[in-house]
């Protein structure tokens, strides 16, 4: 499991111990490539940041990513019990709900608001977690 995750080649490195060098098929091959583009571009920054003055290029980006937010949001905090990450998610859902009502996005505001009220279980107090208490 460990050399199918990748964790051997990370115990190798903290270890000190040398990696083995395996013949490299095909997939291999192609990843050693890509991986070789990617440190030849390291060096070169073509990256530019430009500040956005425009909100109608944040609505346009919230238009099309709210719903796959939703969803990650929605099933993480439903299926993690883990402290960070329900803090992180009620994070994401205050930010997406800050978001959305200062761009007037009323159908996606009450999206991220009704999908967080359900979350609460307040309808079920039997099947209430601390985590549904923070949201």
């Amino acid at each position: 499991l460990n050399r199918l995750l990748g964790f051997d080649g990370l115990l190798n490195l903290v270890m000190g111990k040398q990696i083995e060098e395996k013949p490299l098929g095909t997939n291999g091959l192609l990843i050693k490539h890509i991986q070789e583009q990617f440190k030849a571009k390291s060096g070169k920054s073509e990256s530019v940041f430009y500040a956005v003055t425009d909100l109608s290029i944040l609505r346009f980006m919230v238009e099309v990513c709210w719903g796959p937010m939703l969803a990650a949001f929605s099933v993480t905090l439903d299926k993690n019990d883990d402290k960070l990450a329900t803090m992180q998610c009620l994070q994401g859902f205050r930010c997406a709900v800050h978001v959305t009502a200062v761009l007037g996005m009323q159908t996606e505001r009450d999206a991220f608001v009704t999908s967080l009220a359900k979350f609460t279980y307040l309808h079920c107090a039997a099947d209430m977690k601390q985590k549904n208490v923070d949201a």
